[in-house]
């Protein structure tokens, strides 16, 4: 090795080559100026620098699973059904979705893994529960809403009676109407009222009967 070196120092164009590379070996680079560009340059610090980050979309873990919206909304609107249930028929704009959208969460959450089938279960439990309920007051409420329009005709009566002026323009369901409020008027002993005396008299007359009390 050193007779290689002697022999590189001896050979006649070695002079230009130190002018153009500042007296540096040839497997050197051109430039001592340039900082690690030899065989001589130090090894990098592989602590000096941070390491690579992933490009976009690459290395992140797995994607999480989509979620179960119409169990949520079906589970919301189920409570809603079942704090209104008071307001009858107009209650079902919330019962009804509140069913359909609990089916459909329950149906994605058994096929396609979703999350919220609890929720989707108690959706449906509750929406049946405002149903019921919505059910049965639409009854009551029918039955006194019944009620209070017979109590409605039946002051009509004597309203009619005052229009027409005669007995006997009334039709058998407003005569017998007049027949129970003469007997509920004499049998109560209330305060005196002329005109439903009057028409009771005519009654009478036009009947040809007594009733069971004294006027």
């Amino acid at each position: 090795m050193n007779d290689r070196y002697d022999r590189e120092e001896r050979r006649p164009d070695r002079g230009s080559q130190g002018d153009s590379g500042s007296g540096e070996f040839p497997w050197q680079g051109s430039s001592g100026s340039e900082p690690g560009s030899g065989w001589d340059a130090p090894a990098a610090d592989p602590g000096s620098h941070p390491p690579p980050q992933a490009s976009g979309g690459q290395g992140a873990g797995p994607a999480a699973p989509a979620g179960n919206g119409l169990a949520v909304a079906g589970f919301v609107l189920s409570i809603l059904g079942l704090i209104l249930c008071w307001l009858s028929l107009i209650d079902l704009i919330f019962v009804l979705p509140a069913i359909v959208f609990s089916a459909l969460g329950l149906q994605r959450a058994n096929k396609k893994g979703r999350p919220h089938r609890g929720l989707a279960i108690a959706g449906l439990s509750i929406s049946a529960v405002a149903l019921i309920l919505v059910i049965v007051l639409t009854i009551i409420y029918a039955r006194v809403v019944d009620d209070v329009v017979d109590m409605v005709e039946s002051g009509d009566v004597v309203h009619k009676l005052e229009t027409i002026g005669s007995i006997q323009g009334l039709n058998d369901a407003e005569l017998r109407e007049l027949d129970r409020r003469c007997v509920a008027y004499h049998s109560s002993g209330g305060e005196y009222d002329p005109q439903l005396e009057h028409w009771c008299e005519e009654l009478l007359d036009l009947a040809e009967e007594s009733y069971d009390f004294d006027f």
